[in-house]
């Protein structure tokens, strides 16, 4: 994933600083809609990207997001697993289920997406137990597309390997081709695997030739005990709505 930072200069005891945006951790917020080849179905919603690099803030519990179209709001929690994050979605009363931090919104709720307006502001606010450690705010350029809109969406295409030759795939190199619409100037592969207890991910970023872009990966071969691999294709349309295309393997 990809994520903006800003930084300020301030002057601090006579010496020039970096001052970042003081929040405690990695955030990063947008609007999301990702095709599943692995499920056959197009979802739309929300991501909140949390990561606690810091080990200082151990004290952060949960997180809850508010703002336009989310009624009470969405609760995240750290992993048990993997404190550092991202953090899960853990609550929510309009989520029709979560993927991690994805929040996907259901047919039910697109008259919410829809009253959702542009460069809307969320609350990021941070809890030990009942006590407020902070709050931030976030701005949404612009609304999730609806599930409506879904069938419209020019969603990233894996021309090569087919999904067999994925599948299939044990390590060694990979080139994956990419497919996007011609006004797209740039796409990211991501590409996530275990071997055995551990996991990888290998990620790219490439500009955009003609609407298509080429990916070489290589890991090492002959995997022994992978159960999982996956592989995702993903643009920023021009509201910085993160367009994305996944295939899986799980075993």
């Amino acid at each position: 994933m990809d994520q903006l930072a800003a930084f300020r200069l301030r002057k601090v005891g006579g010496q020039w600083l970096l001052w970042g945006d003081q929040r405690p951790f990695d955030m990063n917020f947008q609007a999301h809609t990702v095709r599943s080849l692995a499920h056959d179905n197009n979802t739309t919603g929300l991501e909140l990207w949390l990561e606690n690099r810091n080990t200082g803030n151990d004290a952060i519990d949960r997180v809850v997001l508010t703002g336009p179209g989310l009624g009470a709001g969405i609760t995240y929690e750290p992993q048990a697993e993997d404190p550092s994050g991202p953090y899960r979605i853990t609550a929510s009363s309009v989520c029709s289920f979560d993927a991690g931090p994805y929040c996907v919104i259901g047919n039910d709720n697109d008259a919410a997406i829809l009253a959702i307006p542009d460069n809307a502001a969320y609350t990021v606010t941070t809890y030990n137990g009942t006590e407020v450690l902070g709050a931030y705010v976030v701005t949404l350029p612009r609304r999730p597309y609806t599930n409506a809109e879904l069938a419209t969406v020019a969603f990233p295409e894996i021309s090569s390997p087919t999904s067999a030759a994925f599948m299939a795939y044990n390590g060694g190199p990979l080139a994956v081709h990419a497919s996007v619409p011609a006004t797209v100037n740039r796409v990211r592969a991501e590409m996530t695997y275990n071997v055995g207890s551990e996991w990888f991910e290998l990620d790219e970023e490439k500009t955009v030739m003609n609407g298509a872009a080429v990916f070489d990966f290589t890991t090492a071969g002959n995997w022994v005990n992978n159960t999982y691999l996956d592989m995702r294709l993903s643009y920023k349309d021009a509201f910085r709505r993160e367009v994305m295309t996944t295939t899986a393997r799980h075993q």
